[in-house]
């Protein structure tokens, strides 16, 4: 084994080619000619440990920590825009002024990995990893779309869900503003705190109506159906037009009991995943609600 200033490496290390484009139009080129097939690096805070474990070894990486342009957060008519070079850290700082609304964000700085992994990590990279990642849950009950570029053109897609080609990239996650009497929610259960991939993770969205009413909740989970992460359709159908009360709640937990099937693996059994699952999910509606009627959470 051979030391590197990425840890422990395998003594064979490929040769690589590492291209650094400064210009949105120099990376579609790129990625649509010699670079296909290329591994994307920002942060780094996924394929740097993969590349240490051997899991992946490129022989292009593209550098994409010049374009500038891609780091923001905004507000435009009614729109949130957060572009793909935007740093997990960036994000949580945000929620001072988008609104105490965007808790799933200021979660961020509680759950997901350490102070410098904050600052490392992008929202682009999150949701490209896809899967279990936390911000792809967060994204999923903000109903947040991916914009993709290509050389090609650009287009449109859910981003908890953006199926990039080899020559695409994300450049932007956008939502529309939740507006009033709306709250969101983020948890995680983890092996060991702030420390990866959740056992059980549970994103929220909930809006109340001018009486107090459920008028729309978005639940979001890591594992819904065997591994796959999802929404608790049947639930949230279930809570929609009711008002949040102790047997309504016991009721609804129920019914997201039924719908939801998670895979057991060396984390977590699937009956612990259904349990934990539900008993997140329930504080998570009891303390949006409260901070949306004026209580502590």
């Amino acid at each position: 084994m051979a030391c590197s200033a990425w840890g422990w490496l395998p003594r064979e290390i490929p040769e690589l080619e590492i291209y650094l484009p400064s210009r949105m139009g120099d990376l579609l080129d790129y990625l649509a000619g010699e670079g296909r097939g290329a591994s994307i690096i920002a942060g780094g805070t996924d394929i740097i440990p993969a590349m240490r474990r051997g899991a992946l070894r490129p022989r292009r990486l593209v550098d994409i920590t010049g374009l500038r342009e891609l780091r923001y957060v905004k507000h435009d008519n009614g729109i949130v825009r957060i572009g793909a070079l935007t740093a997990v850290s960036q994000l949580v700082s945000s929620v001072a002024w988008l609104g105490r609304r965007y808790y799933c964000f200021k979660a961020m700085d509680i759950h997901f990995g350490s102070w410098s992994i904050r600052n490392m990590a992008t929202v682009g990279g999150n949701i490209s990893s896809g899967g279990e990642r936390d911000l792809v849950q967060v994204f999923h009950v903000l109903e947040g779309y991916a914009r993709i570029k290509s050389r090609e053109g650009e287009r449109i897609a859910p981003a908890w869900r953006p199926e990039l080609r080899e020559d695409e990239i994300i450049t932007e996650v956008f939502f529309k503003d939740l507006g009033k009497n709306s709250w969101t929610w983020f948890n995680k259960l983890e092996m060991r705190a702030a420390n990866g991939i959740g056992i059980v993770t549970v994103s929220l969205m909930l809006r109340l109506d001018d009486n107090y009413v459920v008028d729309e909740i978005r639940i979001a989970l890591n594992r819904v159906r065997g591994r796959e992460a999802g929404r608790a359709h049947e639930a949230e159908r279930f809570l929609t037009g009711k008002r949040i009360g102790y047997e309504m709640l016991r009721e609804a937990m129920e019914v997201m009991e039924r719908e939801i099937s998670p895979a057991s693996d060396f984390r977590a059994s699937g009956e612990f995943r259904r349990e934990a699952s539900k008993i997140l999910t329930r504080r998570a509606i009891e303390a949006a609600a409260k901070m949306i009627t004026g209580g502590e959470a």
